[in-house]
């Protein structure tokens, strides 16, 4: 899987479109910066990048409520993607990755550590978001009806959509125990 990442050039206005290409389909990343919306049932967002900086512990602080708000306050079931940016600024860091890991891992996100002055870890996020929003919309067969290729995955049928409701339910991991919050690619 090699990501393809194209930014558009603009100069007036920061870039919110990315095309991201990901084992072979492209996809067009629309990025809202800051929604100051208190109803998220009318607005079709497809994952959530809650970002906040190492050396400021109030991002992170601000960050973690932003989590808490989406999961328990909204209940949303989207991906959320826990962000510490900087990780350039290693001698000014303020805040602990153990610390952001353990959010991450009660709210049932996917963290990582970017530095996106120097671009490091920025692709990645990128591809690893695009990967966890696809995931999330057509989830695999928990394994209850047999293998995958019994159900067809683009027909969502009754019995599909409450197979999915009961795969939700039971948290059926195929035999995992324990899921990280730090894989991108598999969650």
């Amino acid at each position: 899987m090699t990501p393809n990442l194209n930014y558009a050039d603009n100069e007036c206005e920061p870039e919110t479109i990315v095309s991201v290409l990901l084992d072979g389909e492209e996809a067009m990343v629309e990025f809202l910066e800051d929604p100051k919306i208190d109803n998220y049932d009318d607005l079709q967002y497809d994952a959530f990048m809650v970002v906040f900086s190492l050396i400021e512990p109030s991002s992170f602080e601000t960050a973690t409520s932003l989590i808490r708000h989406l999961r328990v306050t909204m209940g949303l079931d989207r991906t959320i993607m826990l962000v510490a940016n900087k990780t350039d600024l290693a001698r000014q860091r303020r805040v602990n990755s153990n610390e952001a890991r353990t959010i991450a891992m009660k709210y049932d996100c996917v963290f990582l550590e970017t530095a996106g002055a120097i671009n490091h870890y920025v692709d990645e996020l990128l591809v690893g978001t695009l990967k966890q929003i696809r995931m999330k919309l057509s989830p695999p067969s928990c394994g209850l009806l047999g293998t995958s290729d019994d159900i067809n995955l683009n027909k969502q049928s009754s019995p599909k959509r409450a197979l999915n409701f009961l795969c939700k339910l039971f948290k059926r991991t195929n035999g995992r125990k324990a899921q990280s919050c730090d894989n991108l690619l598999v969650f």
